[in-house]
């Protein structure tokens, strides 16, 4: 039995309480009964019916064809109509609008019951019919950005390529036209611009695949129990050994507690969020300056902060707010608090307008000019941060500086000591 809920528009009282006992008694809900024009649109926008029946001749100025046309293009509810008058005008008239059904007065309760279940059938259909095209043209327009990005991203790769393979080429040109008259030193400049050319595409690959990877949601973690703060410290003394005497690299713990500072983490992936984060640091500030890695455990860092001097802004502090869950499946059932890395530089900063795009594969910053890169690593940084359940935020100002802020679940020796 049918609960579909009905309007009636009929400016006769005793028709109308007529046609509501039937459809009652079939099994409908009749939404309400009004006399007018006006009024069947006023109800149709309260109740949201899902048929109106309509009497076309109705009281007032608005007959039922013309409220009929105005309730389905402003709400899509199905109309049948009901009329005593079968004259070729009103047909007209009543085609024009597309109804749903027409009823001629005097009706049986059997032609009404079937003219209704028609109508909402009729309508589910079409319903349906607008959902599956929409669907498809999504799909399409979804196959045409793929389409798109597949294409920019093997030429990106391509050029990306180009550039090393060009240095291999040239180098091993010159080597064996010129290299007998080279001196040692010489030769072995060379041979190193072929090893740096061809880590730079080993890198690159590297990168590819992670993205592919992700992409594909084939990224898995190996959690292992280490410590924490040392492990920064050992990443900052990478950066400190490739980033020149233009460059200050600090970093400061707000981690004082030794069971904080020994957690349970991908060691591989966090070792590539924070050395692309700080290497990005000193690349993007060519003129020098400081490039600071803070580490913060919310717990400990409001009683234990310091004032850090620094001769920019000073670091905005991170959302601490609610406990999240790790993922990894030995700790799946660990309510973790939470770890915080902030890597701050004095460097160039990224313009307003390349925000939203930061983070998309081989996109880079308008103002990089010949500053090497692929445009890959923060995409990778990213989609790592996500896999450890993370997030990452950025803060910048043109020629004053950028920072980012990593916040990322926590599980230290004492939680595992539980399970």
């Amino acid at each position: 039995m049918s609960t579909a809920k009905i309007l009636i528009v009929e400016d006769e009282a005793i028709a109308a309480e007529n046609i509501a006992s039937r459809l009652q008694q079939q099994g409908y809900i009749v939404t309400g009964i009004v006399d007018t024009g006006l009024a069947a649109i006023q109800a149709a926008k309260l109740k949201h019916p899902d048929l109106v029946l309509m009497d076309i001749m109705l009281k007032g100025d608005m007959d039922g064809i013309a409220a009929a046309r105005e309730i389905y293009n402003l709400h899509q509810i199905p109309v049948v109509y009901m009329t005593a008058f079968a004259d070729e005008k009103t047909i007209q008239r009543v085609k024009e609008t597309e109804p749903f059904g027409y009823l001629v007065k005097p009706f049986k309760p059997q032609e009404l019951k079937a003219t209704v279940e028609v109508a909402l059938r009729k309508h589910q259909l079409e319903a349906d019919m607008r959902s599956s095209l929409e669907q498809v043209e999504q799909m399409r327009q979804k196959a045409e950005i793929i389409s798109a990005l597949k294409s920019d991203f093997v030429s990106m790769v391509s050029h990306e390529f180009r550039n090393p393979l060009a240095t291999i080429y040239l180098s091993t040109d010159l080597l064996e036209s010129q290299g007998q008259q080279w001196s040692e030193e010489k030769r072995a400049k060379r041979f190193e611009r072929i090893k740096q050319a061809v880590q730079r595409m080993t890198d690159l690959l590297d990168d590819v695949l992670s993205v592919g990877k992700a992409e594909a949601g084939k990224l898995q973690l190996e959690p292992t129990l280490f410590d924490l703060e040392a492990f920064c410290h050992d990443r900052v003394d990478e950066i400190r050994s490739i980033s020149g005497i233009n460059h200050t690299v600090t970093f400061i713990s707000y981690c004082l507690s030794h069971e904080v500072r020994h957690t349970y983490m991908d060691t591989k992936v966090l070792r590539y969020i924070l050395s692309n984060l700080l290497s990005n640091a000193v690349k993007y500030s060519p003129n020098g300056g400081i490039v600071h890695l803070r580490m913060m455990y919310p717990q400990e860092a409001e009683a234990q902060e310091t004032q850090v001097s620094l001769p920019t802004k000073p670091i905005p502090k991170p959302d601490l707010t609610a406990d999240v869950m790790i993922g990894a499946e030995d700790t799946k059932h660990l309510v973790t608090s939470k770890i915080v890395f902030q890597i701050r530089d004095q460097g160039i900063g990224i313009p307003p307008e390349d925000y939203e795009h930061l983070f998309e594969p081989f996109y880079r910053a308008r103002n990089v000019g010949k500053i090497a890169g692929s445009g890959l690593g923060l995409t990778i940084v990213k989609k790592y941060v996500e896999l450890m359940g993370g997030s990452i935020s950025v803060q910048s100002e043109l020629e004053v500086g950028t920072t980012f802020t990593i916040t990322i679940p926590l599980v230290t020796r004492k939680q595992l000591t539980v399970l």
